[in-house]
């Protein structure tokens, strides 16, 4: 088992143990020994969903076996499984299960399935992401001085995402005016995704090009020092619109499964002359910094 199964099996049996208590994803993050951003991404990828989607799944699951086989009270289960009010808990059961607790108890909950435990083995994993099987590059990518227009954004792993609306009004405010940048260096164009530690998922997306110097910067536009380094190197074919499925093998499948380790830098997408967001021929590369 590699060190990333490993880390993935040791949050799950830390949330089995812990869901009575409260959770937050960077407690669970830091029993799993990986750093925040990188957690949620792997364990968002690997199991299908967020990881605290998942924890509240886990809840309302043992909740349902509460219900169906014990006589505690509604809301002494609902306090017990991390739910403020009984309230809350009959709207969240139902939105998962489409029926209300009350009904669950009386119906001693047949017909109902419950979110199992996983087990996280490779072959679990190569099952999920059956579909999509590709090999990276493994290359040192030189440091490289850019010039772009940076926004915070909110990522997909959040409630309060709003990558979906930023990402794409950043790129239609940037392709304008990259014939505007002095001193570019080739015709390549790069997005760097750049994430900190806090539990908001707070992120930030640089569209840019490289540039031989960063004397003149445009206004609206900041420079910033890639420092390279050794990357698993993907290459993305067709629509942008199918890039999820390549980042969910790349984060649910092949890293779990590969012996690498990520490191600390931006993850960077290549957009070079075989790009074209919509066609089913387009080409892109996504950088994966590992050590």
């Amino acid at each position: 088992m590699t060190s990333y199964l490993r880390q993935l099996q040791r949050s799950i049996d830390y949330i089995e143990t812990h869901l009575g208590e409260e959770l937050r994803t960077v407690r669970i993050a830091k029993h799993a020994g990986m750093s925040m951003w990188h957690f949620q991404r792997v364990f968002s990828a690997a199991l299908g969903q967020p990881v605290m989607d998942y924890v509240r799944r886990r809840r309302l699951s043992r909740a349902m076996d509460e219900l169906a086989g014990t006589p505690k009270s509604l809301f002494d289960i609902a306090l017990d499984h991390g739910f403020g009010s009984q309230e809350a808990f009959t709207r969240a059961f139902k939105d998962m299960f489409g029926i209300t607790p009350g009904v669950c108890r009386k119906q001693r909950g047949h017909g109902l399935l419950p979110q199992a435990v996983p087990e996280i083995t490779t072959e679990s994993l190569f099952h999920l992401h059956h579909r999509i099987t590709m090999t990276p590059r493994i290359e040192t990518l030189p440091p490289r001085l850019v010039i772009g227009i940076e926004r915070p954004f909110i990522s997909a792993l959040s409630p309060k995402r709003n990558n979906h609306l930023v990402i794409p009004r950043l790129w239609q405010d940037f392709g304008p005016r990259i014939d505007s940048i002095p001193n570019r260096s080739g015709d390549l164009v790069f997005g760097c995704i750049f994430c900190d530690e806090g539990e908001d998922a707070s992120c930030r997306y640089l569209a840019c090009v490289e540039v031989s110097s960063a004397v003149e910067v445009p206004k609206g536009m900041v420079s910033r020092e890639l420092s390279g380094g050794r990357h698993a190197v993907f290459t993305h074919q067709g629509s942008m619109s199918r890039i999820d499925r390549t980042l969910g093998y790349v984060y649910g499948s092949w890293l779990p499964r590969s012996e690498h380790q990520l490191r600390p830098g931006p993850e960077i997408e290549i957009y070079g002359a075989k790009f074209h967001p919509e066609s089913p021929d387009s080409e892109m590369e996504f950088c994966l910094p590992i050590q």
